[in-house]
């Protein structure tokens, strides 16, 4: 709640002097650039960060999203955000802290939630985000959605990073069966994709998967 408060109030003059927001802790050893912020120094982590900037998925039905799946997150816009190309982040708390190896699967998650369409940083362990607004630019919005930690949501279809495919999937069908643009993770998510409803594959594709 701090932060979301906070968020829409944070200005600078450029982004590089924005502050950053990372769910993880971090120790004393740094890389050959001489910085904190990498993998082999996560020591444990407490939630993930999805990052999206492909311009289809809108602020708002990101958030309508999230209500939907009863998600405990905290979204806010970026600084290049803008109505014909949003661009946006989600962050999911987790209810305690884990072992880092951990954030891979919560990450699949978001990404299934959001048609598979997150940034591949999103992936990387490390990767710290930018928040608040850059003078003369829009002012961010911040939005927290209550619900469930992260970590207690396995029912959710799990994502991979996209991969790729002879045909696109559209944003309405992210699974389309012709030529599938991402990877399901685990038995249980692909039994989700059976039926005809909305982010469903049908029928031959997921079973076949599955088996």
């Amino acid at each position: 709640q701090e932060l979301a408060k906070g968020i829409p109030n944070t200005v600078a003059s450029d982004k590089s002097r924005l502050l950053f927001v990372k769910l993880a802790r971090f120790g004393d050893l740094r890389s050959e650039k001489n910085c904190l912020r990498n993998n082999e120094n996560v020591l444990t982590v407490n939630g993930c960060e999805g990052d999206y900037d492909e311009g289809k998925i809108s602020f708002e039905n990101a958030i309508k999203r999230a209500k939907k799946a009863k998600l405990k997150a905290l979204l806010y816009t970026t600084s290049s955000y803008t109505k014909k190309a949003p661009a946006w982040r989600i962050i999911c708390p987790a209810s305690r802290d884990y072992p880092p190896s951990e954030r891979d699967k919560w990450v699949r998650r978001i990404n299934g939630l959001y048609g598979g369409n997150l940034c591949g940083a999103s992936f990387t362990l490390s990767q710290s985000y930018y928040y608040g607004g850059v003078e003369g630019r829009p002012k961010p919005r911040a939005v927290v959605v209550g619900g469930d930690y992260i970590d207690q949501r396995g029912d959710l279809v799990a994502v991979g990073k996209k991969v790729s495919s002879s045909r696109g999937a559209s944003l309405d069908d992210p699974f389309s069966a012709h030529g599938r643009q991402y990877t399901v993770v685990g038995f249980r998510a692909r039994l989700k994709l059976i039926g005809d409803g909305p982010n469903q594959d049908g029928y031959h594709m997921p079973v076949r998967d599955a088996i």
